[in-house]
C-alpha cells in the first residue's frame, strides 16, 4: 500500500476524491441479450382469427368456476413455496441495498471516557505518592470510502439488482406454477367424483341385470353361465369404487397442501363438462408473449448479472484508491472537551497495487467469463424450450379437443347400443355375451370420456403456463399484484393475487 499523502488537507483529500470518482469508469462489458431467430408465430397455431390483445385474458378469467377461484386465491395466501419465494426475494432486496451501499462512504461516530487509576503509594516509576484519579473524554468520528475508479462496486450493484429482479421473477413463476396445480388437482379431483358417479351408475344398472339374470334363471330361460358372467361383470365395476375413492383423496389432500392447510375435504363446483366449454385459446397468438414469461426474464437476469460481475472482477485488476479520515475531540477536563485546542484529525489517500497473487485475480476474470457464457446458453436454451413447450401446448390441445369430440360422439353410440342390448336380451333375442360386451365398452367409453375432458382442461393449463400466465401482459399483471400486496396481502407474507380484481 502506497501512501500519497500523510497528512493531507482534508478538503483537498476529498476534492481530489470526489474528481476521481465523477472520473471513474466501468470496465468490462455491457450486458446484452443474445442474438436468437425467433419465429413471428408458434408452430402449431391457427391464424384464422386475429391474435388476441394481451390485455384479455387472466387466470381468474380462465378459470370461470367461482370454486377453483376461491381455492387458487386462498393458495396464492397460504402456499408455503410462495411464502419461501417472497421471503429470499426479501433477502435479494436487502443483497441489493447492501451492494449499492459500497459506493459511499462509510462514516462511524466514537465516543468514550479512559479512567486511569493512579497509586497513592509510591512505585519506581512513580517515585512520589499521587493524589488524584485520571479521566480522558473524547467524542470523534471515523470515514472510509473507497473510490469507485474502475467501476467495481458499481458493477456489483448491478449484479445485485439483477439478481434481485430474477427472484422476483422466480417469484412471479412460482405464482404461476401455484395457479396451474392447484388447478390440475382440482380438475382430477372432479374427475374422480364423476368416475365414482358413474361407477355407481353403473353398478346399480349391473345388479339390476343381474337380479333379471337370477329370475330368468329360475325361470329355466338363463343358464348359470349367464349368472356368472353378469357377477363378473357386477365386480369388474365395484373394483373400480376404492381406486377413484382413493384418487380422491389424495388431490384433496394435495390442494389442501398447495393451500398451505392440512388434509381435509375440499368444496366442489362445476362439472369436467362445463369447464371444458368455458375454457377458450384465441388464434394467432404471437410469439412475442414469450416475452413475458417469467422463467425467461429470469434467465436473461441472471445472464445479465454475471456479465456484470466480469467487470466487478476485471477491476481487481487495478489500482484501487481509497479515502480515509478520522478527528474529534480529546480532553482530561470536561469543560475543555469542545475548546480547539482539544481538537484532533487526520485524512490520507492510499492506492493499493496488485502487484503478485499467483494468477488468482485473473482466474477470476476467467471464471466470471465462463460463468457468464454459461448464463448465456442457458438462457437460449430456456427461449428455445419456451417455443417448444408453446407449440406442444397448442398442438396437444387441438388433437386432444379433436379426440374428446370424437369421444362424446363414441359415448352417445355406446349408451344407445347398450339399450338396445338390455332390450334384445329381455325379449330373449339374443343371449346375455351381448349385454356383456355392451355394458363393458360402455362403461369404458364413459371412463374415457371423463380422461379425455381432464387431458384437455389440463393442456390450457399447461399452455397458460407456458405462454407466462395467459395473455395479459406481464406490466399489468405486476402492477396489480403490486396494488393488491398493498391493500389486502398479509404483511407477514407480501403475496398477492396477481391480476385479480377480486382479490
Amino acid at each position: 500500500m502506497i501512501a500519497l499523502a500523510t497528512p493531507v488537507r482534508l478538503g483537498a483529500a476529498i476534492a481530489l476524491a470526489t474528481t476521481l470518482a465523477v472520473a471513474g469508469c466501468k470496465v468490462g462489458p455491457e450486458p446484452s441479450r443474445p442474438e436468437l431467430p425467433v419465429p413471428d408465430t408458434f408452430r402449431g397455431a391457427t391464424d384464422a382469427q386475429t391474435a388476441a390483445s394481451p390485455d384479455e385474458l387472466t387466470w381468474f378469467t380462465l378459470f370461470q368456476d367461482p370454486v377453483l377461484q376461491q381455492l387458487i386465491r386462498d393458495a396464492l395466501a397460504g402456499n408455503d413455496d410462495l411464502a419461501i419465494a417472497v421471503a429470499r426475494v426479501r433477502e435479494a432486496r436487502a443483497a441489493s441495498a447492501i451492494a449499492e451501499s459500497r459506493l459511499f462512504p462509510t462514516i462511524d461516530g466514537t465516543a468514550g471516557i479512559d479512567s486511569q487509576g493512579i497509586p497513592r503509594q509510591g512505585f519506581p516509576i512513580f517515585p512520589e505518592p499521587q493524589d488524584r484519579d485520571g479521566f480522558t473524554e473524547s467524542i470523534g468520528g471515523f470515514a472510509s470510502w473507497e473510490i469507485d475508479l474502475w467501476g467495481r462496486y458499481a458493477r456489483a450493484a448491478d449484479a445485485a439488482n439483477a439478481d434481485l429482479l430474477a427472484l422476483e421473477l422466480d417469484r412471479a413463476a412460482v405464482m404461476q406454477s401455484l395457479v396451474v396445480e392447484v388447478a390440475a388437482a382440482y380438475f382430477r379431483m372432479i374427475a374422480a367424483d364423476e368416475n365414482l358417479e358413474i361407477t355407481h351408475r353403473t353398478i346399480e344398472s349391473r345388479q339390476s341385470s343381474l337380479k333379471l339374470v337370477q329370475a330368468r334363471l329360475d325361470q329355466g330361460i338363463a343358464s348359470k353361465l349367464e349368472l356368472r358372467q353378469a357377477e363378473s361383470l357386477l365386480q369388474s365395476a365395484e373394483l373400480f369404487v376404492p381406486v377413484y375413492e382413493l384418487d380422491r383423496e389424495r388431490e384433496e389432500n394435495l390442494i389442501e397442501l398447495l393451500l398451505g392447510g392440512n388434509p381435509g375435504t375440499v368444496p366442489r363446483g362445476e362439472p369436467l363438462a362445463k369447464q371444458v366449454e368455458t375454457l377458450e385459446v384465441p388464434a394467432g397468438l404471437p410469439s412475442q408473449l414469450l416475452e413475458r414469461r417469467p422463467d425467461l426474464m429470469a434467465a436473461e437476469a441472471q445472464l445479465a448479472a454475471a456479465t456484470s460481475r466480469i467487470g466487478e472482477a476485471k477491476a481487481l485488476l487495478y489500482p484501487q484508491l481509497t479515502l480515509t479520515a478520522f478527528g474529534g475531540v480529546n480532553s482530561q477536563d470536561l469543560s475543555n472537551l469542545f475548546d480547539a485546542s482539544s481538537t484532533y484529525w487526520d485524512a490520507a489517500l492510499n492506492l493499493t497495487i496488485p502487484i503478485f497473487n499467483a494468477g488468482r485475480l485473473e482466474a477470476n476474470v476467467a471464471a466470471s467469463e465462463a460463468r457468464a457464457e454459461a448464463a448465456a446458453r442457458t438462457y437460449l436454451r430456456t427461449v428455445r424450450n419456451a417455443f417448444r413447450e408453446v407449440s406442444d401446448g397448442l398442438v396437444s390441445l387441438e388433437k386432444l379437443r379433436e379426440f374428446r369430440k370424437i369421444q362424446e360422439s363414441r359415448v352417445a353410440v355406446l349408451t344407445d347400443q347398450a339399450s338396445l342390448s338390455q332390450s334384445r336380451y329381455r325379449g330373449g333375442v339374443t343371449s346375455y355375451l351381448e349385454v356383456l360386451d355392451s355394458e363393458r365398452q360402455l362403461f369404458e367409453g364413459e371412463q374415457s370420456l371423463i380422461a379425455a375432458r381432464l387431458d384437455e382442461v389440463a393442456a390450457v393449463g399447461i399452455l397458460f403456463r407456458a405462454l407466462g400466465g395467459g395473455w395479459e401482459s406481464l406490466a399489468t399483471e405486476t402492477a396489480s399484484a403490486e396494488a393488491a400486496a398493498e391493500t389486502q396481502a398479509p404483511a407477514a407474507t407480501e403475496v398477492s393475487v396477481a391480476g385479480d380484481p377480486q382479490a
